[in-house]
């Protein structure tokens, strides 16, 4: 037992039971993603990897402007799309139903 504990057996345990844990919060992630982008999003996003999703709905450049006494998200005009499509989405989340 003084062997395993000289060579850092015990650590090298304690690292691949974090590794297990961070694989499976991973595993969870993606599950949740594709249930996700089957029940709420487009039926046109249903190909879409995660990085395209973030970058089509997350990564819009825009800022934050005071316009008329009133605070507004400015975006590019290419992406005023995505401002319906991000309501449709989340209209559509709060409308899931939880299934016992």
């Amino acid at each position: 037992m003084k062997e395993w504990l000289w060579l850092g057996a015990d650590a090298l345990l304690d690292q691949s039971h974090a590794n297990a844990v961070f694989f499976r919060i991973g595993v969870m992630a993606y599950n949740l993603f594709i249930g996700f982008k089957r029940l709420c999003c487009p039926g046109s996003w249903a190909s879409h990897t995660i990085a395209t999703f973030r970058w089509k709905l997350i990564q819009v450049a825009g800022r934050i402007v005071r316009h008329a006494g009133q605070i507004i998200l400015q975006t590019a005009s290419r992406y005023r799309t995505v401002c319906p499509r991000f309501k449709s989405i989340r209209y559509k989340c709060f409308n899931l139903r939880v299934v016992t």
